[in-house]
């Protein structure tokens, strides 16, 4: 089978292409088309199946926060809702980036699979690629005080 895996950033998509690939599969991955608009996904896709992969969002998040080098920078709490510059995120804010439902019904015609990264990373032969460095898990405050 051939996939293209547009999964969301620092949510296992690098670690879900390599899996797939072991299995044999033809695999690309590309983090942003989820972004872009689906005549624009569907061009790039081709004839390869999406693959979506979520993460559970306040882990997501944080780890976005620290692998991008937001903390010790900005509060959590600023970060949440900044415009992301980067050319990639096309000026969304990080919250928008991970509202999972949204961009999942905008794919929704193109029947995408969709993995969760808790349960897939189970599997015995799952990889863990591209590790945050010095990777703290989010604080139980934030957990509690912030909507997700």
């Amino acid at each position: 089978m051939k996939y293209d895996v547009i999964g969301f950033p620092k949510s296992g998509s690098v670690s879900t292409q390599k899996w797939l690939e072991s299995r044999g599969h033809d695999c690309t991955k590309s983090e942003w088309p989820f972004l872009w608009n689906i005549e624009r996904i569907k061009a790039h896709l081709g004839d390869r199946i999406p693959v979506l992969v979520i993460r559970n969002k306040p882990d997501a998040l944080w780890s976005f926060y620290e692998y991008f080098g937001y903390k010790g920078k900005i509060p959590f709490e600023d970060f949440l809702n900044i415009r992301v510059r980067g050319t990639n995120f096309l000026n969304f804010t990080p919250l928008e980036i991970f509202d999972y439902d949204r961009w999942i019904n905008k794919l929704e015609p193109l029947k995408p699979i969709i993995y969760k990264l808790e349960e897939i990373r189970l599997e015995s032969d799952y990889p863990h690629e591209n590790k945050t460095m010095l990777k703290s898990n989010i604080p139980t405050k934030y957990l509690n005080s912030i909507q997700f």
